[in-house]
């Protein structure tokens, strides 16, 4: 057997070795400082996806036709609505129409918008009725009421608005102003519906004759609607009699 010398240098090396872990827990060892690369990671922290960007925000909702200034010039004329008007029942629209029955109290609601109709439109002179009545049932065949059983009512009155205002359209009178109505808010009057139509002054009797048969017409579809349902008939014949207001205003 040979033996091979080792230097003393690795005997040295040998024994340093041995005594490391001993070193090592009275030496603080340096912290070595290692420029990063673009895309690496510091910690697990910066794993995380980024937040999303806050959404921007939307714009501001154009202001209804009730909330917009009037317009002061000398081509409308305001009148002011009574004040106390009861507003159609406005229910959140929730996917489910299918299932609203008719009931007294949508149907106290929708009669009452009927006929306040006929109070608001009343204080107007009576070239600017016909179309009052029409802006009326627009704004009301609007209403979300008009859902399940509810839904043919809603569709009369939709054709009741537009048959009155093709009426004022052509017996309009171009000499005249439109015309437009206003309520009280908090001791300011707001503007109230759509600007009004005005009838030539020898048009206005045939003008209300014919808005008189559509309202009947609207009444008589009422009450053809409520097929063999007895509830739809209670319900639809007191909406038809409500109508019998606004019939009053076009023969006054």
């Amino acid at each position: 057997m040979k033996y091979v010398s080792v230097p003393a240098i690795f005997l040295v090396i040998l024994n340093l070795a041995g005594s490391l872990p001993t070193m090592a827990s009275h030496v603080a060892l340096p912290r070595l400082e290692v420029p990063l690369m673009q895309g690496q990671l510091t910690s697990c922290d910066d794993a995380s996806p980024e937040p999303d960007p806050e959404p921007e925000p939307e714009p501001e909702p154009e202001p209804i036709d009730e909330m917009t200034p009037p317009d002061t010039s000398p081509t409308n004329i305001w009148y002011q609505a009574p004040t106390g008007l009861a507003k159609i029942y406005t229910a959140a629209c929730d996917g489910v129409s299918e299932k609203v029955t008719a009931n007294k109290g949508d149907t106290d609601r929708a009669s009452k918008a009927i006929e306040d109709a006929a109070e608001l439109c009343a204080p107007l002179d009576s070239a600017y009725r016909i179309d009052c009545l029409a802006s009326r049932y627009e704004a009301l065949a609007r209403s979300p009421v008009w859902q399940g059983e509810y839904e043919d009512a809603g569709k009369a009155l939709k054709s009741a608005a537009k048959k009155l205002r093709q009426v004022a359209d052509t017996a309009r009178d171009a000499s005249q102003p439109m015309g437009k109505v206003t309520r009280d808010r908090n001791g300011i009057q707001k503007p109230y519906g759509r600007r009004l139509t005005p009838i030539k002054p020898a048009a206005l009797a045939a003008a209300n004759t014919a808005a008189l048969k559509i309202v009947e017409e609207t009444q008589t579809v009422l009450l053809r609607s409520v097929g063999n349902s007895t509830r739809r008939q209670v319900n639809y014949q007191q909406i038809a009699m409500a109508l019998d207001s606004n019939k009053v205003l076009l023969r006054s």
